[in-house]
């Protein structure tokens, strides 16, 4: 769990340097001061922060078009940052939305661009459930959610995907993790028809030769006579 954990906040971290090295921008998000609605206006990679309790409680946030965007939501040990939040990131490429803390994406909808779009919903805090009741719309590329290991992580999360996505995969870091059990049984025709399918097997047969030849036989039945018998048998008048 660690390791995706760190995997995961290290592409945030290299993202978030690339923002300061490509002048990208950050939008710190808050209901009470962008009026319901935060989203980048300038045309660059897109960084918002949702942080503390209900910060960005049913806020609509909005990516830059045509650029990647990183979305946080952090409920810094209090709970529900992102709540019934609606993040429109369908004209944006890559998409990393990191739920951590206590029902930090309870109930948020998510719409993918065209790049990848990736989720981790973090085990941590009080009242766990960072991702449960969230719906996310996968785009046409590769899709994942990460569910750690904690209270309700990713309970009732809804995947809706389209025939062109090229995949999609929820992780389960860590030890006896049954978070994506609900999702995979979900998504199985979609994961099942992903599949090429196996050649057909045909029935063996059920009963083989006790004693199988190992050579062929020397001598050969000849080709039937030509002339048949001008003088047949008297058949037996008393037959048994």
């Amino acid at each position: 769990m660690a390791l995706v954990y760190s995997w995961f906040c290290l592409i945030i971290a290299i993202l978030s340097l690339s923002i300061h090295i490509i002048d990208g921008e950050i939008r710190f998000c808050s209901t009470a001061t962008n009026s319901g609605n935060c989203a980048c206006s300038n045309d660059e990679l897109c960084h918002l922060k949702c942080t503390g309790k209900d910060v960005c409680k049913d806020t609509r946030l909005g990516c830059r078009p045509g650029y990647p965007c990183i979305i946080e939501c952090d409920s810094s040990t209090e709970e529900n940052a992102c709540e019934g939040a609606i993040i429109d990131a369908s004209t944006a490429t890559d998409v990393y939305l990191l739920c951590t803390d206590t029902q930090s994406c309870l109930n948020t909808r998510v719409t993918c661009g065209s790049g990848r779009c990736d989720v981790l919903c973090s085990g941590s805090g009080f009242g766990g459930n960072s991702c449960s009741g969230l719906m996310l719309n996968c785009g046409v590329n590769y899709c994942t959610i990460t569910c750690e290991t904690g209270i309700n992580t990713c309970s009732n999360t809804l995947i809706n995907h389209s025939p062109l996505t090229k995949g999609f995969e929820c992780y389960r870091p860590g030890v006896s993790n049954t978070e994506c059990d609900m999702i995979d049984r979900q998504l199985m025709p979609f994961i099942q028809a992903t599949i090429p399918p196996t050649p057909v097997t045909l029935p063996p047969t059920l009963r083989p030769s006790i004693n199988p030849t190992n050579l062929p036989s020397s001598s050969p039945t000849k080709p039937p006579t030509d002339i048949p018998t001008l003088f047949p048998t008297n058949p037996t008048n008393n037959p048994t």
